[in-house]
């Protein structure tokens, strides 16, 4: 029944120093995703493209987590399959989210990502996202980087 179907959302986060444009000025993800039966959201970041919950200002977390996906389930049936992804500091928060969040998301991925905050998520990271071979250890940065 084409009613009672839902579709899996691919989430695209945005990198700094842009918004939820970016995908489609910068990228040619309609082509690529054009004839799949999937929803394709770009939520806002804000300026950093960071997802968090900053101390003063928006929730772009929640926003990303809770709400978008509560109006994509609504207005547009989607279903609760998940994927995410992100270039540069969006790339971070794919992978935050996945980290975070176990199970929420099936696949995350990060395009020219900053993950070195993450690996104070230790193993859950290579759980939450399916990403790395079994006793994979976060390495610590090279000299002079943080």
């Amino acid at each position: 029944n084409r009613t009672s179907r839902t579709y899996p959302v691919l989430y695209l986060l945005h990198g700094a120093h842009d918004d939820y444009t970016s995908w489609t000025r910068e990228t040619d993800i309609e082509a690529f995703t054009e004839g799949r039966k999937l929803i394709v959201a770009m939520p806002d970041g804000g300026p950093t493209g960071i997802p968090s919950a900053w101390l003063s200002g928006p929730d772009y977390e929640t926003f990303q987590l809770t709400e978008v996906p509560a109006m994509l389930a609504r207005d547009y049936r989607a279903s609760g399959v998940r994927a995410v992804a992100g270039v540069s500091t969006g790339g971070y928060g794919a992978m935050a989210h996945a980290a975070r969040h176990p199970g929420v998301v099936k696949a995350a991925a990060a395009l020219r990502g900053n993950l070195g905050g993450l690996p104070r998520a230790g193993p859950r990271l290579p759980a939450a996202c399916g990403c790395h071979p079994a006793g994979w250890q976060p390495q610590p940065s090279p000299p002079g980087r943080r």
